[in-house]
This record gives structure tokens, sequence and C-alpha cells, in this order.
């Protein structure tokens, strides 16, 4: 018997007979989520024992559940309704991210995954590390993660993001999920409000326009009466 590799087809010739088969790699999956997240007060969490917390509503995946396996990618991305400013007024970079998976079958093996956290929408300043990156391996009785990982993404000051993007890409095994959320900690956590509108510039040559229109409408009101009485006093001279 020979045998003779070419590419990923292994050929065996026997005798006169021909025989080939095809060895393929599995092509792992991307999944990708996009939640809208309506900022409310609920989802902050202010305690003077501990930093305030910003965290999102809990979504369901889709599909329902995400069997996430070696090599499988997901990506989850949280568009908000209103930018949220992180201050860190003591200087100390007690700040983390904080994100949330659930509904896995539990005892069915450790599982492993890569996790990247990334901001976008940053404004009034820069983040010290973003994308934060990191790796979870799950416990066998409780496959639910809730990870709070402390980094130091500012020193000092205040920073605003508008979106965050949570990506895992599978290492080992396979996890099983149907939930998920993100959130961040921080001195103080809370949403900028919406700026007033500008008017446009023809809106304002507008309001001018009918305020000297009505400014003119009553001077000429206030002058008609006085020239009647005027001619009336000419007559009666």
């Amino acid at each position: 018997m020979k045998i003779r590799t070419i590419s990923l087809v292994s050929a065996f010739v026997v005798g006169e007979i021909f025989i080939g088969a095809v060895f393929a790699p599995a092509q792992a999956a991307n999944f990708t989520n996009d939640f809208n997240v309506t900022v409310a007060p609920g989802q902050f969490e202010n305690n003077i024992l501990k930093n305030d917390v910003w965290r999102s509503p809990k979504f369901d995946t889709d599909p329902k559940p995400i069997n996430l396996g070696v090599g499988d990618v997901y990506q989850a991305n949280f568009t908000l309704d209103k930018p949220i400013k992180l201050d860190d007024g003591s200087f100390n970079g007690n700040e983390s991210i904080k994100f949330f998976l659930g509904g896995g079958p539990a005892g069915a093996g450790i599982k492993i995954f890569d996790y990247e956290f990334l901001f976008t929408g940053v404004e009034g300043g820069t983040l010290l590390v973003n994308p934060v990156k990191g790796r979870v391996t799950t416990a066998l009785l409780n496959p639910d993660v809730d990870l709070s990982q402390d980094i130091d993404l500012i020193n000092g000051g205040q920073v605003t993001f508008k979106d965050i993007h949570l990506k895992l890409t599978g290492v080992q095994g396979i996890y099983t999920f149907d939930q998920v959320s993100v959130g961040v900690d921080a001195d103080d956590v809370v949403p900028v409000p919406p700026v007033p509108p500008v008017p446009e510039p023809s809106s304002i040559l507008s309001l001018l326009a009918l305020g000297t229109l009505g400014a003119a409408s009553t001077i000429k009101r206030k002058l008609k009466p006085s020239q009647s009485t005027e001619k009336e006093t000419t007559k009666v001279s």
C-alpha cells in the first residue's frame, strides 16, 4: 500500500484501485446579537459603602441558547439611548467591567472562552485600557458567569461612553448560555442628560421676522387714532 497526501486529500492506492477521502476542518460558527438599551434609574446602584455601578438589563440571546464551541465567536452589541459618564474623582483607579452569561446546563464539564469588552463613542478623555481582554473558566456546578474584572480605566477626571461590545471566543468545550448583560463600575456612574437642540439659523431668522412684523403692526394701530384726532382738531379751528 502506498499513501500519498495532497493538501487535505488523502489518497490510498491498493493495486489498481484508487480510494480517496477528503478531510475538511469544521467551520467555526459566528453569532451576533444587537441590543438597544434604554438607560433607566433602576439600572444604577448607588451605595456609600461601594462604588456606583451600572448594569444593563438581561437580554435573551438569538438563537436561544447559544452553543459556543471551540473557535466559535459570539458578538453582543449594546447600543445605549444616552451616554454614561464615568467619574474617577478620587484618583484611585478603582473601576471594573462586568458581564453576565446564564442559562446553561450544570455539570457538563469545564468550559473555557476568551472575552473582549470594548467601549465605543468615548468622549471627554481617553480610556487607559480599551478593549479589556481576559479568559473565563466556568465552574462544573454553576455554569453561569457573573464576571467583574477590576481594571484602571481612567486616572482621575471624567469620560463618557455611548456603546459596549462584548465578544466571546470559544477555547475549550461547548459553553451554552441564553442570557447576557453588561455593566461598569467607577467612583461615580451617571447618565448624561440630553443636550437641548440648538435652533437652526433659518428658524431664528423666521422668529425675528415675525417679531418685527408684530411690532410694526402694533405701532400702526397706535398711529391711526392719533391721526384721526389731528384731522378733527383742524376742522374745528
